[in-house]
């Protein structure tokens, strides 16, 4: 598996935890010697999937990584804990990637989302809050991109759509 070191790793589990030990687990990067230097990590809950936890660590481009997980660290709300685990990913490789490079100019008051997708429509990724600057999305795969501007009149962080009844046009796209 290769990871977006701008994003870091995440473990996600069938039955949300209630006891995960943490500082049981161990992250380390590996050479290719095979040698292993231990990598500080965090473990943080994702608020709106209680099954899944984000490892935030310094993660560096080009670089294997192991992630062992040991017996009974885990606990879930049924009761049942975890066998040892062994992960093993690395994170992309720059030279494998793009960089899309924006210069966007508007409005001093106006916010604006931007969206880069693929040919489909589907979000890749996405900048929230922006405003006139210089802006980049990193590791963009081959293929086919387009990108989308959204106008944020409310600052909400997504588009809305009219409103009939209020009278209110939906945010130009």
């Amino acid at each position: 598996k290769e990871v977006n070191p701008e994003k870091g790793f995440d473990i996600s589990f069938g039955t949300p935890a209630v006891k995960f030990d943490s500082t049981a687990v161990e992250l380390l990067a590996v050479a290719e010697d095979k040698s292993t230097t231990p990598i500080k990590s965090r473990f943080v809950r994702d608020t709106m999937n209680m099954c899944r936890w984000f490892v935030e660590a310094p993660w560096k481009e080009k670089t294997n990584y192991r992630l062992y997980i040991p017996k009974n660290s885990i606990t879930d709300v049924m009761g049942y804990e975890n066998d040892s685990t062994v992960v093993e990913f690395a994170t992309y490789d720059p030279e494998k990637f793009a960089t899309v490079s924006l210069n966007v100019k508007g409005s001093k008051e106006n916010r604006y989302i931007v969206l880069l997708t693929d040919s489909s429509g589907k979000t890749i990724q996405e900048l929230k809050d922006v405003k006139t600057g210089s802006y980049r999305f990193n590791y963009v795969a081959p293929g086919d991109i387009r990108l989308r501007i959204i106008e944020d009149k409310n600052r909400n962080g997504k588009w809305d759509a009219g409103d009939v009844i209020a009278g209110l046009q939906p945010e130009r796209a």
